[in-house]
């Protein structure tokens, strides 16, 4: 409901959050609940605010509504999602989801990367940034992938979900997002994505 989204909002604004995430439900589209929610956080905060959906109807009403980052585009979306996202960032990723493709190894996740920011530069989507994908079973190859992938396109600001591994791995989560901090310092990481959504 409106007062619990709004109160979360201010509670990580506070907590030093410098971007709030809207976050939707994988594999369900819903763009007026990311129209409404998108709305209600920007009353509320004076900070930017994403969209995390693949979704492109999602994505243009979240845009519409004054999303300024969009998590995110890949092979599969960036041409319907080119036409409204054109003074917006985009976080884009290695994959085509909805042909159920992700490469495992570095340098054939960096290579996918760059061919789909090309695309999406030629698409008129300016101002994209690179997330190669913290995966939590192959966290190695993946800090591996951003440092590849960062060497070689110094000026693509990099995304790091580090939520993907701490989610997932029964432990100290405090303990774990700095270290997950630590190493996307290494790799000159500009942005992290943490949540507190996983019990």
């Amino acid at each position: 409901d409106k007062e619990t989204i709004q109160q979360m909002a201010k509670r990580f604004v506070e907590a030093g959050a410098d971007i709030i995430d809207v976050g939707m439900v994988a594999g369900e589209s819903q763009p007026e609940k990311a129209k409404r929610i998108v709305e209600w956080v920007k009353q509320v905060v004076d900070v930017p605010v994403s969209i995390d959906t693949l979704d492109p109807a999602e994505i243009k009403a979240a845009v519409q509504a004054g999303a300024e980052l969009v998590l995110s585009g890949d092979a599969g979306n960036i041409e319907d999602i080119a036409p409204f996202t054109q003074k917006t960032a985009v976080v884009v990723i290695p994959t085509n989801q909805r042909q159920g493709y992700f490469p495992k190894k570095a340098h054939d996740r960096v290579k996918y990367l760059e061919e789909t920011i090309a695309k999406a530069k030629k698409l008129g989507v300016p101002r994209c940034l690179a997330d190669l994908i913290l995966e939590p079973t192959n966290i190695l190859e993946s800090f591996i992938a951003f440092k590849e992938f960062a060497a070689k396109n110094p000026d693509v600001p990099l995304f790091v979900g580090v939520s993907n591994v701490t989610e997932l791995m029964d432990a100290d989560s405090v303990g774990v997002n700095a270290l997950l901090a630590r190493l996307s310092q290494e790799v000159n990481a500009s942005i992290l994505l943490a949540t507190e959504k996983s019990d």
